[in-house]
């Protein structure tokens, strides 16, 4: 079994799992949301839907909630990320919400949980600094809940991470160049002139 296909199976939920208890009025619709387990296969592009599940909403729901498992199965997704590769698959924005509000309650998109373990991953292994981490995070969560988000973890997660060590071993790659040189890179890489400083004097001491 490959890496992949290993995580995929970890990380595999059962349809019925997340919304067998699904109430009607949670969606906004009259109906139920009760998984047939189908694939997505029918949507090809937005509006183009044969109905082949009978064209109601319980089937649209449940091809939509499907087709979010098996994105999430692969990787953590933000809220933006899944709902634009939703959008992309046909899904309409009322399909979406709706299958964003059910994996959401049960934590499956949690934009919380994805923007803390994207500042540890660019801080310890791309090397970047606060700045450039909101600036990659700004792509790929929603403003409100990057706002919302971002200054705790970054205050949490500062003893951890340590930003002015990042920006000494990021300076330490260039060693031999210029001071100039080293100072854009460091900014570049969106860490504070406070940290550079300390960066520099690291090289230079």
């Amino acid at each position: 079994m490959t890496e992949d296909e290993n995580r995929a199976k970890k990380r595999a939920v059962k349809l019925s799992d997340i919304t067998s208890r699904k109430k009607p009025e949670d969606c906004g619709y009259g109906g139920s949301l009760e998984p047939d387990g189908g694939p997505d296969e029918n949507i090809k592009a937005p509006g183009l839907y044969d109905g082949s599940d009978g064209g109601d909403a319980d089937g649209r729901l449940s091809l939509c909630l499907a087709a979010a498992m098996r994105i999430l199965a692969f990787a953590d997704n933000s809220e933006r990320q899944l709902r634009e590769k939703l959008g992309a698959k046909g899904y309409t924005p009322f399909e979406i919400g709706c299958t964003l509000d059910t994996l959401r309650k049960k934590r499956f998109v949690d934009d919380r949980r994805y923007i803390e373990n994207k500042i540890r991953y660019l801080a310890k292994t791309k090397l970047y600094g606060r700045g450039r981490i909101r600036l990659e995070l700004a792509e790929k969560v929603d403003r409100e809940a990057l706002d919302r988000h971002f200054p705790i973890l970054i205050e949490e997660l500062e003893e951890e991470i340590d930003f002015p060590e990042k920006a000494a071993r990021l300076a330490d790659k260039y060693r031999g160049k210029s001071r100039e040189y080293i100072y854009a890179k460091l900014k570049n890489n969106g860490f504070t002139s406070s940290e550079v400083g300390f960066a520099l004097e690291q090289i230079n001491g």
